[in-house]
């Protein structure tokens, strides 16, 4: 008689086990909790490179604006070559510490100017220890 008890527990006890299980696998709350693990990590390094490379392609416009503006005061005379430095780093709206480069010819006057990537980057994802960014304008001479 007790053997049979307890088959007739077991038997009830494996009906609620499955039964509980069968409800577990069919229930799909929580399924978009997985879904947000595994997928918002992805998108936020994603979003986070695309705003890293807007702000180092508006630093680089900046870069353009101020190589551009350097060259032609130094085509018309307005500045000196040794001037120009300064210049860069007055006229820049970051007010960045640029590395400016002249290089004069007879005819015609280019300045280079150059940054460290890590000083532009908000990330290091871009900016290893070597990169620079550079940009390089150049104008014919006016005479005088």
């Amino acid at each position: 008689m007790a053997h049979r008890s307890l088959d007739v527990l077991l038997n009830k006890f494996r009906q609620a086990a499955c039964s509980g299980l069968r409800r577990f696998r069919r229930d799909e709350d929580g399924m978009a909790s997985i879904d947000a693990i595994v997928w918002v990590p992805f998108f936020t390094l994603i979003t986070l490179l695309g705003v890293d490379a807007s702000v180092m392609m508006v630093n680089r416009g900046d870069m353009w604006r101020t190589a551009g503006e350097t060259a032609r005061l130094l085509s018309i005379g307005a500045i000196t070559p040794a001037e120009a430095q300064t210049f860069a780093n007055a006229y820049s709206i970051r007010g960045a510490d640029y590395t400016v480069v002249i290089n004069e010819t007879v005819d015609s006057v280019s300045a280079t100017i150059s940054v460290p990537v890590s000083t532009v980057a908000i990330t290091s994802w871009f900016a290893g220890s070597t990169n620079t960014l550079s940009v390089n304008a150049t104008y014919r001479k006016q005479n005088a």
